[in-house]
């Protein structure tokens, strides 16, 4: 019997990981192996998994979409040997039909059920830029299987209305809502379609956030308070076009924080444990360093 494969897919912040955390709590997916692919070299989001008893395979420090590499094929390769589900959770610059591209390619469909593709649409970024957003995931969003849409719960009545309609003008297939990463289960249960809709493109996939880079700082040496982290976060977000920022720090009085942002929500919380680093995504994320940190609070 070949083990079932599920797809999580969608923008950089969008829920990807909270959306997991919710799906592993359900029986039929504790045992399910994962393969979860972080764009920067070292990842922050497999520490969030470190209550899962079964294997978290992390590729990192490359899109597995389009890399020219054998990493996403040789996990799954790996993973085959069970017939427990693997659940692949990609980076937030991927493309799920690349993924697909890639998993066809490899000959994976005869190791592998593809079970269901999962798109998470970030409802505040969407509707900050409704129609743009719908086209540059147009593709991604008609061959999912479900597009869930995540923090509706931030929006008014008027704007969920008006993403909900786009959505139905754009002829997607099932959407639901996922807010704090929490869906109906039964809906996982509808057969997929995305290798079909794979079959009938006739368009070239292209990838997202061209030029996107990504920087890995250590903030093991300074203590900053919540506060400060949100000042951090507006201040690089506009000097370097950043879109992503995540990670661990501490404050001065040992309390540690963890810092989940996009360019329309930052949140601050406390955390137990984790690696103490800021991983940050974007335009010239290579140029943010430490001292870029630092001068952003001394700014205040």
């Amino acid at each position: 019997m070949k083990p079932d494969l599920y797809l999580i897919n969608g923008p950089l912040g969008a829920g990807k990981t909270t959306f997991l955390k919710e799906l592993l709590k359900l029986p039929q997916h504790k045992d399910a192996r994962i393969i979860e692919n972080e764009f920067a070299n070292t990842s922050v989001d497999t520490e969030q998994l470190h209550d899962h008893h079964a294997e978290v395979q992390t590729i990192a420090g490359v899109c597995i979409c389009c890399s020219t590499g054998d990493e996403l094929t040789d996990a799954l390769g790996l993973l085959s040997k069970s017939s427990a589900p693997v659940i692949i959770e990609a980076t937030g610059i991927a493309n799920s039909l690349r993924l697909i591209e890639k998993i066809v390619n490899a000959d994976m469909l005869d190791v592998y059920t593809v079970r269901h593709a999962i798109f998470i649409l970030d409802a505040i970024e969407a509707s900050d830029n409704l129609e743009g957003t719908l086209d540059t995931y147009r593709h991604e969003l008609q061959a999912a299987d479900t597009v869930f849409v995540s923090k509706s719960d931030l929006l008014d009545t008027v704007q969920v209305e008006q993403l909900m309609d786009a959505l139905s003008g754009l002829d997607v297939q099932q959407v639901s809502f996922a807010n704090e990463g929490v869906f109906d289960p039964v809906l996982l249960e509808a057969e997929s379609r995305i290798l079909d809709y794979f079959a009938q493109l006739d368009e070239p996939i292209d990838n997202h956030e061209e030029g996107a880079s990504y920087t890995v700082i250590d903030t093991s040496v300074v203590s900053l308070e919540a506060s400060q982290l949100e000042l951090v976060w507006q201040t690089i977000r506009l000097e370097y076009g950043i879109r992503r920022m995540k990670g661990n720090i501490q404050s001065a009085n040992g309390t540690m924080w963890h810092i989940e942002a996009t360019p329309h929500q930052c949140k601050v919380s406390s955390y137990e444990s984790g690696a103490l680093r800021l991983v940050v995504i974007g335009k010239d994320a290579t140029l943010v360093t430490l001292e870029s940190v630092l001068e952003a609070v001394a700014h205040d």
